[in-house]
């Protein structure tokens, strides 16, 4: 399974004083094919991702980003949990949930830039490690998401890559940012079999979500972000 996702800012919602502006997220070369919203709500400390229904958009994911101990009136439209140094490691980290009791949390570890990590809780351990979004090197154009396969003989274990983030070039059709996620080796396949037979879709809303986490950082909203 493989997908290549475009990412917009709504044309269609007025922006709201201290809320980060609301998301599109639609097939890469559909603009108008918007198959989720991201909602940012409770000055941005509850987010959704919807998507379209006949009875009304469906809320598939939540995600509750950690509140700033100045409260929101001092907040500014990139607070959410992505930021800069924290003596805390729990407010950087975002809670998230979906259908069928799966819920996951987003932490960054990254100290000169964001790193992304992706963990389901575990009963054997705090966190059982899944994805993982970083830059290949500082100066890379591009976010890469992997996971390790882990392996006795193998250390360090082995990086695999499933998916990219990056800006699309600007014109007809183009704008905004892309999210690649490949499926062309087994390797790569078996990220859609991360959390069991059936659910496909799961691993898509928490691909995604952590995608958009990364894209609300004030470094993607104002350079890589572009309207329709």
């Amino acid at each position: 399974m493989a997908a290549t996702y475009a990412v917009y800012t709504s044309p269609t919602h007025t922006p709201i004083p201290n809320h980060l502006p609301t998301l599109i997220v639609t097939p890469h070369g559909q603009p108008s094919n918007i198959l989720y919203s991201y909602l940012h709500t409770n000055f941005n400390a509850e987010n959704y991702l919807l998507t379209p229904s006949p009875q009304g958009d469906l809320c598939v994911a939540k995600l509750f980003p950690p509140r700033h101990s100045g409260g929101h009136h001092n907040s500014s439209a990139s607070d959410p949990g992505h930021g800069g140094p924290a003596s805390n490691p729990a407010s950087k980290v975002v809670r998230c949930e979906a259908s069928r009791n799966l819920k996951w949390s987003i932490v960054n570890t990254g100290v000169m830039s964001p790193i992304y990590k992706l963990s389901l809780p575990s009963p054997d351990s705090t966190e059982l490690p899944l994805f993982q979004i970083s830059k290949p090197n500082p100066n890379a154009p591009f976010w890469s998401m992997f996971y390790f396969a882990y392996a006795g003989h193998l250390i360090p274990p082995k990086r695999i890559e499933f998916g990219k983030i990056q800006r699309n070039p600007p014109g007809p059709g183009g704008g905004g940012t892309r999210i690649s996620i490949t499926g062309k080796t087994p390797e790569e396949k078996a990220v859609w079999a991360t959390l069991g037979e059936g659910n496909e879709d799961c691993v898509e809303w928490v691909v995604l979500c952590a995608a958009l986490n990364l894209l609300e950082s004030a470094f993607f909203l104002y350079c890589s972000i572009f309207f329709i």
